[in-house]
């Protein structure tokens, strides 16, 4: 047994069976299916010894099936649970594009204006930038130090992206109040390329859009998720991730040292992050926005069109839509699904949508090495969209 293995059963044992799985909350699935659903996932925690995992299906309109799995917290012995709150990380990313397509069709918003017109906070460029850049990746605003194409050739350049890059990282525990700060972080760095020419995946990019959300509509980036995503999807667990906040039944996170041994993750405050990836949430409230966006209750068979089609220059099959990556997937006999996937301190995170049938899938983990979620997402989705 791994050191891993260890302590989640030590804890499994102290606190019984029941602390270990739950499927409480929702079981409308046929229940032959609920059961092979339920042995797939289960089969694979157990074989990959998954701290936490918290799984939800959507079919035909709600939230078909729950599961919970493993532990929130390994220190004091608390189980995960339909309600365990997760960080989304990049799924934020999903919903932030969807606010703007709103604030687009309430006319808040124009996607081909200067960003400058929202965010006045963000310099003028070289060449103009618009939202429309933005959500799609393809803008130039740059990514995390060393994950723009650096390529350090000399001990000077490698130090000196070393020295960017824990500069960086002192960022991490800072705290923000709202979505205009954390630009001031790089809103002086030049862009990458010719907006529109080029993709590069940028969480900074939504940082920014997060800022044009509240200049446009005149009220907060939070006060937009909620009116817009979050209240119209009854996402009611779906909230921003204030690390100096009592949020109730929220996951601790875990990552293995060199040595295998099971430690929390590293502290990171995500408020700088929070229209890239700075909310908390469950599966079930995941799956419940993909349906509620599928279903064009929270914007239009227009807006969602434009969320989903290739931008200009973008290569298909598999290309980045605004806020949403589109693909054919070959384990599900080639049915094209609309996706975001989410990996930062303390979680990692899928949320899935097979636009053709409107089923949906999410599942969220507190383990920070767990292994590709989608060896259990595809043969689920195999199942309850056969």
């Amino acid at each position: 047994m791994t050191l891993r293995a260890t302590a989640i059963a030590s804890v499994f044992l102290a606190c019984g069976p029941s602390a270990y799985t739950d499927h409480a909350q929702a079981q409308t699935l046929d229940p032959a299916a609920a059961a092979a659903v339920d042995r797939i996932v289960s089969t694979w925690v157990a074989d990959n010894d998954v701290v936490g995992l918290q799984v939800a299906v959507g079919v035909g309109g709600e939230v078909a099936w729950s599961g919970a799995y493993g532990m929130a917290d390994l220190e004091h012995g608390i189980p995960v649970t339909d309600e365990t709150r997760f960080r989304t990380a990049s799924i934020s990313k999903w919903m932030t594009a969807a606010a703007a397509m709103r604030l687009v069709e309430l006319g808040q918003l124009d996607l081909d204006a200067p960003v400058q017109e929202y965010c006045r906070a963000f310099p003028e460029k070289e060449w103009p930038l618009t939202t429309r850049d933005l959500l799609a990746h393809r803008g130039g605003v740059r990514h995390y130090w060393g994950a723009n194409g650096e390529d350090p050739q000399t001990p000077e350049e490698r130090r000196a992206l070393r020295e960017k890059q824990e500069e960086a990282s002192r960022w991490t525990t800072t705290r923000y109040d709202n979505t205009v700060g954390p630009i001031n972080r790089f809103k002086d760095d030049p862009l990458l390329f010719e907006p529109g020419t080029d993709f590069r995946y940028t969480s900074f990019g939504y940082r920014l859009v997060g800022c044009i959300l509240r200049g446009a509509s005149g009220v907060s980036y939070d006060e937009v998720l909620k009116a817009h995503v979050f209240d119209p999807s009854g996402m009611t667990l779906t909230r921003n991730d204030d690390a100096h906040a009592i949020i109730p039944n929220r996951a601790r996170g875990y990552v293995r040292a060199g040595s295998g041994e099971l430690r929390r993750s590293q502290f990171r405050d995500v408020s700088e992050n929070l229209p890239a990836g700075g909310h908390v949430s469950t599966a079930s409230d995941l799956v419940r926005f993909a349906l509620a966006w599928h279903a064009g209750r929270l914007v239009s068979e227009e807006s969602m069109a434009a969320q989903t089609v290739p931008p200009p220059g973008a290569e298909p099959p598999q290309y980045y839509g605004f806020g949403i990556t589109v693909a054919p997937v070959d384990d599900l006999g080639g049915k094209t699904v609309y996706l975001h996937s989410g990996s930062q301190d303390e979680t990692r995170t899928w949320l899935v949508l097979v636009p053709e049938s409107g089923v949906a899938i999410s599942t969220l983990s507190n383990d920070e090495d767990v292994p590709l979620m989608l060896q259990i997402i595809w043969p689920i989705l195999n199942l309850v969209d056969p």
